[in-house]
């Protein structure tokens, strides 16, 4: 049996740790690494933690795959790999990252490039070199741009672009 003493300082602790992380929560969403990670340095005890954590999920506080999909809207000029490679140093799992991208729809990646190089050219002309290296900086992939550069060249965009065939 665990001493009134100690039961009461780890309620304390505990109390103490969950209103910290719904405050960090205020500030904005994170992942459930990230929480972890905050928690870890404040020093808690891995038994805080995961009744932390518990808490958290319990009330939908902390979800990856809402992040995920939050994340993927809020940074519309990303590439499939960008996206990726962020995510994953913010700590979510492939696979919720697998699943929200899925969820995005097959042409999400096209939709996003397009979207970017219409605005690019109406702001000057470019000529399809110029559009290939500005997706590819971005990350996007070679079929992405392959499509791009098609839909340019056989839509009426193509009084926006100069040296197309350059």
């Amino acid at each position: 049996m665990i001493p009134v003493k100690n039961r009461q300082q780890d309620d304390e602790t505990y109390e103490k740790a969950r209103r910290y992380a719904c405050r960090l929560l205020t500030y904005r969403d994170r992942t459930e690494q990230e929480m972890v990670d905050k928690l870890s340095d404040k020093g808690l005890a891995p038994q805080i933690i995961a009744e932390v954590m518990e808490y958290l999920f319990e009330y939908n506080f902390i979800n990856d795959y809402n992040f995920t999909m939050r994340f993927i809207e809020k940074k519309n000029t990303y590439s499939i790999a960008k996206i990726r490679g962020k995510l994953g140093l913010l700590g979510v799992k492939p696979s919720v990252i697998n699943k929200a991208i899925e969820d995005m729809g097959s042409e999400f990646e096209y939709d996003r490039a397009l979207v970017m190089v219409l605005k690019k050219v109406e702001r000057n002309s470019c000529s399809k070199p110029e559009i290939n290296s500005f997706l590819r900086n971005r990350g996007f992939n070679r079929n992405t741009i392959e499509k791009i550069c098609n839909h340019l060249e056989n839509s009426l965009d193509i009084h926006y672009l100069d040296n197309l065939d350059s």
